[in-house]
This record gives structure tokens, C-alpha cells and sequence, in this order.
């Protein structure tokens, strides 16, 4: 059994954990433009609200989820592992379904500076300077 003492640093420890992830969150959250965060947020809210989304259910929310075999944008950035609701390696904070950090959907919140249309191949201006 552990004394009362090492309980609270056991506690004192994940406090500073939490503390610590927050402060994590917290620092991407700045790298955001504010439309986008708040765009993060309400489907942080949503998600919390009526469940992860996925295609086709009754939430009539479509992800539009594709692997990494169908990603035609993952050399310019537009993936799962620059989006900020991307949680672990197969895990979306906001999307029922299994990902993969090269894979995207088309609620993707990228923070700035993590596209680079340089590397597209497509010289329009569809959406020139989103993220440069």
C-alpha cells in the first residue's frame, strides 16, 4: 500500500501531466487562424455532443474519409498527421473510422504553414495562400 505521501505525488505527477498536455493543446490551438479554430471546435463540440461521425449514419454528417492509397493531396500536407484533430495513429478525435496518418477527410483542420501548394503541381489559384 502506498503512504500518503507517494499518492500525492502519484496525483501531483498527473497533474502536471495534464497540465502539460493542456499547455501542448493549448500552443497548436494559437497555430490556428481563429475561423479555423473555431471550426475545430465546433466539431470537437458536435463529436462530443452526438458521438464520433462517420459516412452515412444518422448524424447526416459525411467525413468523406480516404486512405492513404486514394490521397492525392498527402505530398502537398492535406493528411491526418498535420490535421489538428488527429489524436493517434489510427485514432481521429471527431471520426469514427480507423485512419492513417497519410489518409485525409474533407474536415480537415491544418494548421498554417503545414500545406505547401509549391509541391502540388497545380499552378491555379484555388486556394493560393490558404496556408502559406
Amino acid at each position: 500500500m502506498y503512504s500518503g505521501i507517494r499518492v500525492r505525488e502519484i496525483s501531483m505527477g498527473n497533474y502536471w501531466l495534464a497540465n502539460f498536455l493542456t499547455s501542448l493543446e493549448e500552443e497548436e490551438m494559437k497555430k490556428l487562424h481563429p475561423a479555423e479554430m473555431e471550426f475545430a471546435n465546433a466539431l470537437l463540440s458536435i463529436a462530443s455532443k452526438y458521438g464520433k461521425l462517420s459516412d452515412g449514419d444518422e448524424k447526416g454528417i459525411w467525413v468523406g474519409y480516404e486512405g492513404p492509397e486514394e490521397n492525392d493531396d498527402a505530398a502537398i500536407g492535406v493528411k491526418c498527421a498535420n490535421c489538428y484533430l488527429h489524436e493517434t495513429e489510427v485514432v481521429c478525435r471527431i471520426a469514427k473510422v480507423s485512419i492513417h496518418p497519410e489518409g485525409k477527410c474533407r474536415l480537415a483542420v491544418i494548421p498554417p504553414g503545414m500545406v505547401s501548394m509549391s509541391n502540388s503541381g497545380d499552378d491555379s489559384d484555388h486556394d493560393k495562400g490558404r496556408h502559406e
